[in-house]
């Protein structure tokens, strides 16, 4: 939530996560601080594609540099873009993709996705580690990577192969 317009380099395709938000219950306002852990600040080389999307929406919504790239939906006031969107406010949103959908969905579903698609892609748990700003790759294997059924399928093959070898 506490990414900024000036959280990503374009030229050389690198995006900076240092910054979180904190929310104080109840107030309205905010706290920005560091990640929980000093991996969790890190860069990440960004795709083209990724580029052209982060500058159509940057472009859309009229966003300066130190403007939030998730930002506040509280449009009655004029600095919504200068406030990240609260914890509270993105619930909100997948609970409407929830009801109109039927599928239960949060958002951090995306990060156990993405270790486990990533590691069915290729590559290294150190990589994926790295990338997720985990403390140890320990913490990526066993809280966020999942088998998946190409993953499953590939291996029954491959046992399958080694069974039948056998006669």
């Amino acid at each position: 939530l506490g990414l900024r317009v000036d959280s990503f380099d374009f030229d050389n395709k690198i995006l900076y996560v240092y910054r979180a938000i904190s929310w104080k219950t109840g107030s309205g306002s905010f706290i920005v601080s560091s990640p929980k852990t000093p991996t969790s600040n890190r860069h990440l080389w960004m795709t083209d594609s990724y580029i052209q999307i982060l500058k159509a929406h940057i472009t859309h919504y009229s966003l300066s540099p130190s403007d939030y790239i998730f930002f506040s939906t509280d449009y009655s006031k004029s600095s919504y873009k200068k406030r990240p969107i609260s914890e509270n406010a993105l619930r909100f949103q997948f609970n409407k993709i929830r009801n109109a959908t039927g599928i239960e969905i949060r958002p951090h579903m995306f990060r156990h996705t993405n270790v486990s698609e990533l590691r069915e892609k290729g590559l290294s748990l150190e990589e994926i580690q790295k990338l997720e700003g985990h403390s140890s790759s320990r913490i990526t294997e066993e809280v966020y990577m999942h088998e998946t059924k190409e993953r499953r399928d590939r291996t029954l093959k491959i046992l399958d192969d080694l069974i039948q070898n056998l006669e």
